[in-house]
């Protein structure tokens, strides 16, 4: 069986004299070199015609102009299977903070992430500015000044049956009053329980400090 033959043609290159190991953009026209482009097996250089980052761009820009389109095929994909989804999704987060760009990455989400939260509850952002200043920037259960959570924010922690803001915290006692089904009989007797194993008494010693 013959093979296909590979089409295209590198002519930026050939007009330019490029150097080996380079190649020019055909989009952003910058020469770069060659592993800054993705491979494509059927060109005749073997490689796509425009960067990584001009390729990037213009699925950004794809993507901000079909915004209601593909955040439909997100919803839909999701609903599909959840845990594919929430996956994939950790996935690529782990990757993005395992990378040269992790700093970044993390100061960019930080933002989007507390932008996201204040418009779901309702907040501004003075709001949340003045409520981390009157929990002085500490979680308002356990007190630690680390949200324990990738994006570096404390979480706003809400109500779910009448989605009141009760405070923030951080991303354990969020997490724990979640699972306690938001239901303080349940915390209090968890208490009660950790009380009554205190071998060596010092969390009964945390416990008098606190109520004085």
């Amino acid at each position: 069986m013959a093979k296909k033959k590979k089409v295209g043609r590198p002519i930026l290159n050939e007009v330019y004299n490029v150097p080996k190991g380079k190649k020019i953009c055909g989009n952003c026209l910058e020469v770069k070199s060659i592993s800054e482009f993705h491979k494509h097996k059927r060109l005749k250089d073997g490689l796509q015609p425009q960067c990584k980052q001009s390729g990037k761009k213009a699925v950004y820009k794809h993507r901000a102009e079909n915004r209601e389109h593909y955040r439909q095929k997100d919803r839909d994909n999701y609903a599909k299977d959840p845990e594919r989804t929430r996956k994939r999704q950790r996935d690529w987060r782990d990757k993005q903070l395992s990378g040269p760009n992790a700093e970044e990455f993390k100061a960019r989400s930080k933002e989007i992430n507390r932008k996201r939260v204040l418009r779901q509850h309702g907040l501004t952002p003075e709001q949340f500015d003045r409520m981390l200043a009157e929990q002085n920037n500490q979680c308002a259960i356990c007190g630690s000044e680390d949200p324990k959570h990738w994006c570096e924010n404390l979480l706003v922690d809400h109500d779910h049956k009448t989605d009141e803001v009760r405070g923030l915290l951080c991303s354990n006692c969020n997490r724990a009053v979640g699972l306690m089904d938001d239901d303080p009989i349940h915390l209090i007797k968890a208490a009660l329980y950790l009380l009554k194993h205190d071998g060596d008494r010092k969390m009964s010693r945390r416990l008098q400090s606190l109520l004085n």
